[in-house]
């Protein structure tokens, strides 16, 4: 007689005649129970059947290129950054070199080229869930898990916005590691500034640990009244920010390199984001796609 019709439920009742009817396949997003029976076009019932689905939360891999694709432009040009290669997008440095021996993560705060930066702002930029994350092999190179090398910001300084020199003041750092910066309004030889934050740098090669795959630097930032008395211009207020990734090769030892240092080099420099009113991630890594599609990075998909 044929199969009229197949209803079922997902919240474990027992189905009946008004239960949905399947007319195509059911999106599971975690463990779920459907439960169901077919009926034919006499009107015969079968008896009820029961199908247990354990499936992991899906990965939002839109979110995830957004948050991490290196091959998306700035979304806004930075003030008075020129003579380097990530003016107009992110340094693309994916696996172009071997695991170094230690590394650190940072970002940068830049105010956009169509804003004045001699025009004072009651805006600051907080800053907080600072993590650096490695991807390490947990039994062997064919099963890999994330670990948190270190977290919060430990050091942040003003910058020329071409790199050329610094401002000579260090931004308070709170105790959990969250950091709240404005960017100045003066400048010198018509140079404004830029503000710059790091993690800790943190060995990442030694002999006793598991090899480190690839590395991941995130944080979260936001703009906040600088005065909450003075008047609310945020929606007005231009500020990028971006995450990239220093490295040495080198031993270190409280928090430093030995001497003498070698150069410090990048992993990456990630998208520069114009940060808003609402919490944004800014984040970074050396990692490939599909690499990160199979691995996603906890803070990304906690």
């Amino acid at each position: 007689m044929g199969c009229a019709a197949v209803r079922y439920t997902l919240d474990d009742t027992p189905p009946t005649q008004g239960s949905t009817v399947y007319t195509a396949p059911i999106p599971i997003g975690s463990a779920t129970t459907i439960r169901f029976f077919a009926v034919d076009r006499a009107g015969n019932e079968e008896r009820p059947h029961l199908a247990a689905y354990a499936v992991p939360a899906p990965v939002d891999t839109c979110l995830l290129v957004d948050d991490m694709d290196v091959a998306k432009p700035h979304e806004a040009a930075p003030h008075g950054l020129t003579g380097v290669d990530w003016v107009t997008g992110p340094r693309v440095n994916l696996d172009t070199h071997g695991v170094p021996t230690s590394a650190l993560g940072g970002g940068v705060l830049f105010n956009a080229a169509d804003v004045d930066p001699s025009k004072p702002t009651n805006a600051k930029v907080e800053i907080r869930n600072a993590r650096l994350w490695a991807l390490v092999e947990l039994a062997g190179p064919t099963s890999l898990g994330w670990t948190a090398l270190t977290a919060g910001v430990a050091w942040a300084q003003y910058n020329l916005e071409d790199f050329s020199g610094t401002r000579g003041i260090v931004p308070a750092i709170a105790a959990d590691g969250s950091l709240r910066i404005g960017l100045p309004t003066d400048s010198v030889a018509g140079k404004f500034y830029n503000a710059e934050f790091w993690t800790r740098l943190e060995a990442i090669d030694a002999a006793a640990g598991p090899r480190v795959h690839g590395l991941a630097f995130v944080y979260e930032a936001r703009l906040v009244l600088a005065d909450p008395s003075l008047p609310d211009d945020l929606d007005a207020v231009r500020i990028l920010g971006n995450a990239h990734g220093d490295y040495y090769d080198c031993v270190v030892a409280n928090e430093t390199c030995q001497v003498p240092a070698p150069p410090l080099r990048d992993w990456n420099i990630g998208r520069l984001k114009l940060l808003g009113r609402a919490w944004r991630r800014i984040s970074v890594t050396n990692l490939q796609l599909a690499d990160l599609l199979a691995y996603p990075v906890p803070a990304l998909f906690p």
